[in-house]
């Protein structure tokens, strides 16, 4: 049997479905590239640069996001693995904290990339982020026979369907 992958995203960390009875391992995020790609449209410093700078204006202008960025940071705090820490908060990110953060970006930044198929709107890509959310702890954890399969399924198409809507939007913004 292959290996199968199925990537949240062709730049970030993969659900992965390895060959025979091997554990499948879930890799916390849905997409930061994306996140970083896209926040410097509004959030930048006039460059396509994305930096914290970016997520600290985000905090700003979305005052209920403070929860999401604090648990963010003592994520980071946490995080004594003899390296030193990142300074970039999305590190510290699970799914469901970077879907609000998709999310409060929605109408201006990320519609564009989700919403485009009709039904496909905030509130379908918030079950897609619960669905993820509550997999994701099981996976990470090596608890895989605690999911059904048929929502270990169901997150698979999700992962899937993520990965398409990112691909249509990278063959947007490639050059020709």
């Amino acid at each position: 049997m292959r290996s199968f992958v199925v990537c949240i995203s062709t730049h970030s960390r993969c659900l992965l479905h390895p060959p025979g009875n091997q554990t499948p391992r879930f890799y916390t995020t849905v997409d930061k590239l994306l996140i970083r790609l896209k926040l410097p449209e509004k959030y930048g410093d006039g460059s396509s640069e994305y930096d914290e700078h970016c997520l600290v204006l985000m905090r700003a202008a979305h005052p209920k996001l403070s929860d999401t960025f604090e648990q963010c940071k003592k994520n980071r705090d946490k995080d004594k693995n003899g390296l030193a820490p990142s300074r970039d908060l999305l590190d510290y990110t699970y799914p469901r904290d970077l879907f609000t953060l998709i999310f409060a970006e929605w109408d201006g930044l990320f519609k564009s990339i989700f919403g485009k198929q009709p039904k496909k709107n905030k509130e379908y890509w918030n079950d897609i982020s619960e669905l993820l959310t509550a997999i994701r702890n099981p996976l990470a954890h090596h608890r895989v026979d605690s999911l059904s399969a048929s929502l270990y399924a169901d997150a698979k198409r999700a992962c899937e369907e993520i990965l398409a809507s990112i691909k249509v939007f990278e063959e947007t913004i490639r050059p020709s």
